[in-house]
Parts: C-alpha cells; structure tokens; sequence
C-alpha cells in the first residue's frame, strides 16, 4: 500500500504539476527505493536507485550540485540520505 495514498503516487509520477506534499513525495520516493531493492541485486538497485533519485531531485534547490555526490555514494542508504537533504 502506499504511504502517501495512491492518488499521491499517479499525481507525482504522472502529473508532476498538480500539488504533492513533501511527506507524500518522500513516502512514495522511499516505496520505489523499496521496491527497487527488492526487486534488483544489490549492485544493480544501487544503480537504479541513483537514477532514480537524480530524476526526482529535478527542480530542487542545490540538486545540480548534488547529483554527481548521488552518483558517489557508495550504497542505498548513503544516495537516499544525500536525497532527502535537498528537502
């Protein structure tokens, strides 16, 4: 189920102009890191979850500056950590 309902989920990934609260976007950015990883081996996930994250930080303040550190990071948890500083 998603954390931030499924309506959060189709208007951020699908109609990213309608309002989506920071807490719903975090909670359905966390699902997909979820899901990545349960779904992909380790080294595999770890590449989709910083694509992933580098798409979602679009439009953030300092996320120019931040997506080279996102592909630096050397797991999981360090990408997603760096990501949701930006909020």
């Amino acid at each position: 189920m998603w954390q931030g309902g499924p309506l959060a989920h189709v208007r951020l990934c699908y109609a990213p102009g309608l309002p989506v609260s920071v807490a719903e976007q975090d909670a359905i950015i966390r699902q997909h890191v979820e899901l990545i990883q349960t779904l992909l081996p380790e080294r595999l996930a770890l590449a989709q979850v910083k694509k992933h994250l580098a798409w979602y930080s679009r439009g953030l303040p300092r996320a120019a500056e931040t997506r080279p550190l996102l592909f630096q990071a050397p797991d999981v948890a360090a990408a997603l950590g760096l990501f949701l500083r930006l909020r």
